[in-house]
């Protein structure tokens, strides 16, 4: 099959989980690692790359939310984080991937229509509680 014809099939799967609700949900997730590893190697790399796009995006979120919060805390406001990660970790689409596969794990029968950031959210508070 051509190339093209697959990567924008992928893209236009990939559009098409995220249009409905302006986010990704967990099954529309799972859809789409299942069919990236499905592919060959070339066409996998692309189709990663547009998920890694994606998931980059919510760690993204995550860190400009936190910075205005505690710029909100430092003007009077109250603020409390919901996780406290070590300053060290690299909030990345790897990051949010494996507080997504992790969740999903914990909860195999979860909602599958969940939206995939409030999942990793909910991961981050598990995994990295602050005390």
């Amino acid at each position: 099959m051509n190339k093209l014809l697959i990567h924008s099939f992928l893209l236009a799967a990939f559009a098409s989980t995220v249009s409905v609700s302006n986010a990704m949900t967990l099954g529309n997730y799972l859809i789409m690692k299942q069919r990236i590893a499905s592919l060959p190697p070339e066409q996998a790399k692309h189709s990663r790359q547009v998920l890694d796009t994606y998931l980059e995006g919510i760690a993204d979120g995550d860190v400009a939310v936190d910075s205005i919060k505690q710029y909100q805390q430092k003007k009077g406001g109250d603020y409390q984080p919901y996780s406290c990660a070590p300053a060290a970790l690299p909030f990345d689409s790897k990051l949010v991937e494996k507080m997504i596969d992790a969740f999903n794990a914990a909860n195999p029968d979860a909602d599958k229509t969940v939206n995939v950031a409030i999942l990793y959210v909910s991961q981050m508070a598990k995994t990295y509680p602050c005390k």
